[in-house]
């Protein structure tokens, strides 16, 4: 949680994030990924101190403005592992014209087992499911200032952690775990050399994470869920002031609402507990 992730230059991150190696990066479906920029190291002068040991900012793929009154396009993607360890599907639409440019498509992911070299063999369990879906639409208001409209879902049905099963779980599965961002973004361009392109950006983010537990050689079920709701604001000024100097500065403030609760199932007995946080946070 001191590696900060982004994208399109707002934060993945949230109040909830796990220590250590997690989840959160591949809930971006990698259909929409046009480049990854990557900071090794420290990163907290720009993005603060949960920026300490590095940052990724992942940008997404952009739709294209046409020379022509108005341009269509469809596209379809698939793929397929053998030993039943991938089947993709991907379909997409664009739309563009002078001022308008709209680019959206769906992926469904069935993962399989994962089939280890050597003497690894199959890794059960760890295939889930997985669907996402996307939009963006880029607006000309006029010469100098674009709107840009973007939203992403993404959800992983029964997602296994086999680092759990194999060390005394019986079941440790995220289901489901979702991630949705929507976002507007206006940017615009100035002569001023101090304001030579502003962006203001208006975001929502929300992480809706179901963990389902149960030990091995115990009927307890426990399911906790975490909902996390972040509303995002930033300003972001570029200033070229002379030709061997150029910087970025600016002011971003997000805001999370952290839902929290528990249950424990035994036979025919529920029972409510307080969430692995603090519920209301």
């Amino acid at each position: 949680n001191q590696n900060l992730m982004m994208i399109d230059g707002i934060r993945l991150n949230n109040a909830t994030f796990r220590y250590g190696p997690n989840q959160y990066l591949n809930t971006i479906d990698p259909y929409i990924v046009n480049q990854m920029e990557v900071i090794r190291g420290a990163g907290s002068v720009l993005y603060g101190s949960d920026a300490m040991g590095g940052g990724v900012n992942v940008l997404t793929r952009d739709p294209q403005y046409s020379v022509t009154n108005w341009k269509t396009g469809a596209g379809l993607n698939g793929k397929w592992m053998s030993d039943d360890m991938q089947l993709t599907g991907r379909g997409e639409v664009a739309l563009s014209n002078n001022n308008i440019a709209f680019l959206g498509g769906f992926t469904y992911n069935d993962f399989g087992d994962i089939v280890g070299g050597d003497t690894t063999g199959k890794q059960n369990p760890t295939g889930y499911q997985e669907y996402a879906a996307d939009a963006k639409l880029k607006i000309k208001l006029n010469r100098k200032q674009e709107l840009i409209m973007a939203y992403q879902y993404n959800r992983q049905d029964d997602v296994p952690r086999y680092d759990k099963v194999i060390s005394g779980y019986s079941k440790y599965h995220f289901d489901p775990q979702i991630r949705q961002l929507g976002y507007l973004r206006l940017r615009s361009a100035y002569e001023n050399k101090w304001f030579k392109q502003v962006a203001l950006t208006g975001s929502f983010n929300q992480s809706d994470e179901t963990r389902i537990l149960q030990k091995e050689n115990s009927e307890k079920i426990t399911q906790e869920n975490d909902l996390v709701n972040t509303y995002g604001v930033a300003v972001e000024v570029n200033s070229v002031p002379s030709d061997i100097w150029t910087f970025q500065s600016g002011v971003e403030f997000y805001y999370d609402k952290v839902n929290s609760d528990k249950l424990e199932t035994e036979g025919s007995q529920t029972t409510e507990l307080r969430g692995y946080y603090p519920d209301g946070a």
